[in-house]
């Protein structure tokens, strides 16, 4: 329910028209929301026995094999933004063009640091 909620409003602000730092913001913001969503556990420890932790699945019907790792989360990643040397050449590369192409070498640049 969450998820497809988070789905219908991503998809509703990438057609949205308007200032597009905003917009951009949100889309973030629901697609973090959307890959915390995707990594999902499979087990919580329950404790320990004879120095060693105790684990139940979330699903019971879940076999998890002996050795099997569990990993946690990664951490969250800080944004990297764009320094002003780069925007500047962003936009002069962009001179006299339209917004459209100054906005998709702003997303491309954002993309290649943020990944």
């Amino acid at each position: 329910m969450e998820r497809e909620a988070l789905k219908l409003a991503l998809e509703a602000l990438e057609d949205l028209p308007g200032f597009r730092a905003d917009i951009d913001n949100a889309i973030t913001a629901i697609k973090e929301a959307l890959a915390q969503l995707a990594q999902e556990p499979v087990a919580y420890v329950t404790g320990t026995y004879g120095g060693r932790f105790t684990y139940a699945p979330l699903n019971p019907a879940m076999v998890l094999p002996v050795g099997m790792a569990l990993y946690a989360m990664p951490p969250k990643r800080e944004w990297v933004g764009l320094m002003d040397e780069e925007i500047r050449k962003i936009h002069t590369a962009s001179f006299g063009k339209d917004i459209g192409f100054a906005t998709g070498l702003t997303e491309a640049k954002l993309k290649e640091k943020n990944t």
